[in-house]
């Protein structure tokens, strides 16, 4: 790593250091020791050089500039992410329908990504690649206006179904994602998806291409979330619209497994949503 890589490198330390306090202050007190001394190390380096002397001279200029690169500098940053960090887990308000993607677990089996640093960097590249595809796809979509998709800090972390459901109903949204990823030299990479929204509970299992199911699969999921989300408010009418969005996804999933099960269980609620619709409107 080069020095001028040291900026970058710190920001993506206290980035992941916000999964607890302790390793966010330790990552903090890291990155003023090695910007102070990288500081000190450039100053020295082209003040001799400027002036052709032997020895640096520390007065008021290096002191200052000491004091921002070693101190105001990460201090900005960590404020920057913990702001950040605060906005992203906001309760989702509006009319749109909120999709929270939790940061997931990764387990690298590869010698040359055990460093927990290297985890997280994976975490990010190829999860986040993988639902932005995901969100690519489904924002070709019509009624993809209404959903708000967003990915959540490093702290906000599940570990259970609890935590998926408490974290859930504090951010107000429709379908929760996590899950766990498994890394692996010459392998394809493993992956493990929750998808907990109201009345939808799914644990999904495979690859990470977007175009082979899971794309279509989250599209179902999301939309009979939000129907079941408008089923229970008593908007039967707004249910009923979802859950005809959801019949696409739902034929298309039917196509890869060769069967009718995903149609014929949207049919069954719409049935069920156009009974209630004419029960209130007899009342």
């Amino acid at each position: 790593m080069e020095i001028i890589d040291i900026p970058s490198s710190i920001a993506k330390a206290l980035k992941y250091s916000l999964r607890s306090r302790a390793s966010f202050l330790l990552s903090l007190l890291a990155a003023t020791l090695v910007l102070g001394i990288s500081f000190d190390l450039l100053y020295s380096f082209y003040y001799t050089r400027a002036f052709n002397i032997k020895d640096p001279y520390y007065g008021t200029c290096f002191w200052a500039g000491l004091t921002v690169a070693a101190v105001i500098f990460p201090l900005s940053i960590a404020v920057v992410g913990i702001l950040r960090a605060r906005w992203q887990t906001r309760p989702f308000q509006g009319s749109k329908y909120g999709i929270a993607i939790a940061p997931f677990e990764v387990t690298s089996l590869d010698p040359d990504t055990l460093g927990t640093a290297s985890k997280l960097q994976a975490l990010d590249v190829v999860m986040g690649q993988f639902f932005a595809a995901v969100q690519r796809i489904i924002g070709e979509e019509d009624w993809s206006k209404d959903f708000e998709f967003r990915f959540l800090p490093p702290y906000a972390r599940i570990l259970s179904k609890r935590d998926a459901i408490e974290l859930r109903a504090a951010l107000s949204a429709t379908v929760i994602i996590w899950g766990s990823l498994v890394h692996q030299s010459y392998t394809p990479i493993r992956t493990e998806l929750r998808v907990l929204g109201t009345e939808v509970d799914l644990k999904l299992k495979g690859s990470l291409d977007p175009s082979s199911g899971p794309a279509q699969t989250l599209e179902f999921c999301v939309l009979l979330a939000a129907a079941f989300s408008r089923r229970a408010a008593g908007e039967y009418t707004k249910a009923r619209e979802l859950f005809v969005l959801a019949r696409a996804p739902a034929d298309q999933l039917d196509s890869l497994s060769k069967s009718n099960t995903n149609v014929s269980m949207i049919d069954q609620f719409m049935q069920g949503v156009d009974e209630q619709i004419g029960d209130k409107r007899t009342s």
